[in-house]
């Protein structure tokens, strides 16, 4: 299985080449390509041929590991604040007597991570 963790995919990009990748349907002179080869380009580097619809999912690899990371990281956000709302409220119902409660925060955290699942050790 492919290692799909925040940090392989961050190593990833940072070992790609720069983008934007593109998979081009035509010859260097606009003519179309007569079957499903596409020139891959990176920065418009010669990268080499693949097929499509292969080469249109590589061409989207980058923009897709960075929004994996970007949804990932606005979770791990989310979730903390969801800790700490769930913490004020846990202490404020301590203070006030209360033996202690599961709060929504709490729920909404737990679903968080389960979202997130095994993807890093980063938690």
């Amino acid at each position: 299985m492919t290692n799909l963790t925040t940090s392989n995919l961050k190593r990833l990009l940072a070992e790609a080449s720069p983008g934007p990748w593109e998979a081009l349907a035509t010859y260097d002179d606009g003519a179309p390509r007569p079957d499903t080869t596409r020139e891959m380009r990176a920065a418009g580097k010669y990268l080499g041929i693949m097929h499509t619809p292969n080469a249109d999912l590589a061409a989207a690899a980058p923009d897709l590991a960075q929004e994996v990371i970007r949804l990932r990281e606005e979770l791990i956000g989310w979730a903390n604040n969801e800790a700490q709302a769930h913490n004020t409220l846990v202490k404020q119902a301590q203070a006030a007597g209360s033996a202690g409660i599961i709060t929504t925060h709490k729920t909404i955290y737990n679903r968080i991570l389960e979202i997130l699942g095994d993807h890093d050790d980063q938690l």
